[in-house]
Parts: C-alpha cells; structure tokens; sequence
C-alpha cells in the first residue's frame, strides 16, 4: 500500500501494554497521548521544510511600465 501511495508516512506504535486498555487494540489516554505527540512532530517537521518561492515574471511589469 505504501508503493502506491508515496506521499503516506507510517508512524510506528510501541506495543506496550501500558498504553493499550483492557480491550484488545484500544489506546488508553495515556497511548492516545503518545500517538498525538507522534502525529505533531511530524507535521512541524512538514511544516518546517523551506519553501521554494515562485519566479515572479518580469516581462509582465516591463508591459505595465510603457503603458503608463
């Protein structure tokens, strides 16, 4: 699933029972806690890549200038 879609990021869970409640498979607050922390940090690291800016096109201001 990951070759198809290359733009997902997989995000590992620590299995430790301290974090899951008595029901199989549900997170405690405690592991809903950690999985939030998970999920933040990697949006600040998506956030915090630099930005290319655009190329701003200068013939179009060069047209402008003769028309005034």
């Amino acid at each position: 699933m990951r070759k198809t879609f290359e733009h997902t990021t997989i995000l590992e869970i620590n299995h430790n029972r301290r974090i899951f409640a008595s029901q199989v498979w549900h997170l405690n607050g405690q592991g809903k806690e950690m999985l939030d922390k998970q999920i933040t940090s990697y949006i600040y690291t998506i956030l915090e890549k630099p930005v290319t800016l655009p190329i701003s096109l200068g013939w179009k201001n060069e047209q402008n200038i003769g028309k005034i």
